[in-house]
């Protein structure tokens, strides 16, 4: 995170010649959105980090109003190509090319811009010409580079494939993928294998919320087909994410942008920052992508750290950890019972009036809670005296139908329903919204985020959805990371993730843990995390490149 002002997208994340870096969206001269710079920083070891300088500047008449997000790609060369998006003062979005000025320069703290720039002028017919944006990295077949681009395509969202040997001159291949379910305009697409499958991510604006699905890839048509449902990335505060494949370890890395969420950020002097960097992988028992926290975080840890085995907690006893801090790492496995509720508060007070909790649970229902989107049928109801039968008739049809996977009650006086109450059953668990007329739920397991306690400022909703079990599995696991602000979520190993940003007083730090019917913790580890940050002067001197300051 540099130490003030806006930030937002990460753009470009790459290895090369020893360093790993992440560049990102960046107005350096107010801590608000615009006049987006790319920002630039680097780690030897996805750990510690330090800013470098501006890597890119709206200077150009194409991008004036902004050099917006992009990729990077590793040239035929082996040099990076930056592609990214333009924006003029007319709102028209272009892609343009950027190369380094010294390629022998480990830490690319140099760029320029050719002259034959824009290098694709105008979208294809039907697409938005402000709305088209955010180059993917570049893949290969048969000596051709293929680029995907996200777009409003006849007012959807669509992801559109563009094809060039010399990234100067570039031809329309047609769209990867559209579908009208999530937004009119798909932001910072991204497209790769993991194994022989193919994972699309894409951006889906208004919404802000990240989806991807697996499917089929057509190297010939250049054609995108799901085999799985698509499904949000993250539950949380988590948006224009992208990825890089490392060679150094062979694995596919993950970046997110998280967003503030409390009423203090301009008067702050600084806004947003990085997740921590994920490991893509798709699980095949449940055809679904996970997300784990890099190992590399471990080099973080301040030892020794706070561990117990076998623990059994009592119903609704919590249980105070005598480790505190705002900047943690907490492994806990609980073992799994029938029906329970059970999970930590952390950033907890002394007195226990503040937390944020983190929870699994099963059929969970919501009262005063509309779970808006996703509905396939509704019915309503000629009883409309009995609320408690009418919800657990919803609830019971919603179980027997196996499309049905939430469902929302909706009481009568509703302005927007009919005289009468209705259920609507839903074939996706969508996100949650505060509506006093509504009582929703969820069939099978969900993991959550409760923010209704977590301070004084911020968004309170609740956080959370489906996480996706195995008959096998006879205990649930959350790796968390709480740093300040920012709290990480990592479930079940990566099957589903919750990024949250809460705001309690700095003298808020306990961690306990809760069972509504009591369970055994089978295992718990917990570490304080020391700075990610290094010297701008240490990374020259070990890169030789001192003179650079």
């Amino acid at each position: 995170m540099p130490e003030k002002n806006w930030m937002n997208d990460p753009n470009g994340p790459v290895y090369y010649k020893g360093y790993y870096h992440l560049f990102f969206q960046y107005n350096p001269n107010a801590p608000i959105w615009g006049d987006m710079h790319w920002g630039h920083a680097v780690s030897k070891d996805l750990a510690h980090w330090q800013i470098l300088p501006i890597a890119l500047f709206p200077d150009q008449p194409y991008d004036t109003a902004g050099a917006f997000s992009g990729s990077i790609t590793i040239g035929d060369d082996g040099t990076p190509i930056i592609m990214y998006t333009g924006q003029g003062r007319d709102g028209i979005e272009t892609q343009c090319v950027a190369i380094p000025s010294d390629p022998s320069d480990p830490l690319l703290t140099s760029w320029v811009k050719p002259p034959y720039n824009p290098v694709i002028l105008t979208p294809p017919q039907g697409v938005n010409p402000t709305n088209f944006r955010d180059d993917t990295t570049a893949w290969k077949i048969n000596g051709v580079w293929y680029v995907a681009i996200g777009a409003e395509l006849n007012g959807v969202g669509a992801v559109l494939v563009y094809a060039s040997t010399n990234f100067k001159n570039f031809s329309y291949v047609g769209p990867l993928w559209t579908n009208k379910d999530h937004g009119y305009m798909w932001e910072c697409p991204d497209f790769y294998p993991i194994g022989n499958q193919y994972v699309l991510k894409y951006s889906a604006d208004p919404e802000t919320r990240d989806y991807w699905t697996i499917g089929s890839y057509n190297t010939t048509s250049h054609r995108f087909t799901p085999t799985s449902q698509t499904v949000l990335l993250d539950y949380g505060k988590f948006y224009a994410s992208k990825t890089f494949f490392d060679p150094v370890k062979n694995r596919r890395i993950l970046w997110g942008w998280v967003a503030e969420e409390d009423t203090q950020g301009p008067s702050r002097g600084w806004q947003s920052v990085q997740s921590i960097p994920r490991v893509i992988d798709i699980d095949r028992d449940l055809d679904i992508p996970t997300a784990i926290p890099i190992e590399e975080l471990s080099l973080l840890r301040i030892n020794p750290g706070y561990s117990q085995r076998n623990v059994n907690l009592e119903p609704n006893k919590p249980l105070t950890l005598p480790i505190k801090g705002d900047s943690l790492e907490i492994m806990v496995s609980f073992d799994l019972k029938s029906s329970d509720t059970f999970g930590l508060k952390v950033r907890e007070s002394a007195d226990g009036n503040t937390f944020t909790s983190i929870f699994f649970q099963k059929n969970p229902e919501f009262d005063n809670t509309d779970l808006p989107g996703g509905d396939y049928r509704d019915f309503y109801y000629n009883n409309e005296t009995d609320e408690k039968a009418n919800i657990a008739v919803c609830y019971e049809t919603c179980q027997r139908e196996s499309q049905c996977k939430a469902w929302t009650y909706v009481r009568k006086g509703d302005p927007g329903s009919l005289a009468t109450p209705r259920c609507s059953l839903k074939n996706s668990v969508p996100g949650q919204a505060t509506n006093t007329y509504c009582v929703s739920g969820v069939i099978g397991s969900t993991v959550n985020l409760d923010r209704s306690v977590s301070g004084t400022d911020g968004d309170k909703t609740i956080q959370g959805g489906i996480l996706p079990m195995k008959s096998s599995d006879v205990s649930v696991n959350f790796h968390v990371f709480i740093d300040r602000s920012i709290i990480e979520v990592f479930a079940q190993n990566g099957r589903a993730r919750i990024t949250s940003r809460v705001y309690p007083s700095p003298l808020d730090l306990g961690v306990s843990l809760f069972s509504a019917s009591g369970t055994m913790v089978s295992s718990l580890d917990v570490w304080t995390m020391g700075s990610s940050w290094t010297s701008f002067n240490k990374v020259c001197r070990e890169s030789k490149l001192h003179s650079i300051l």
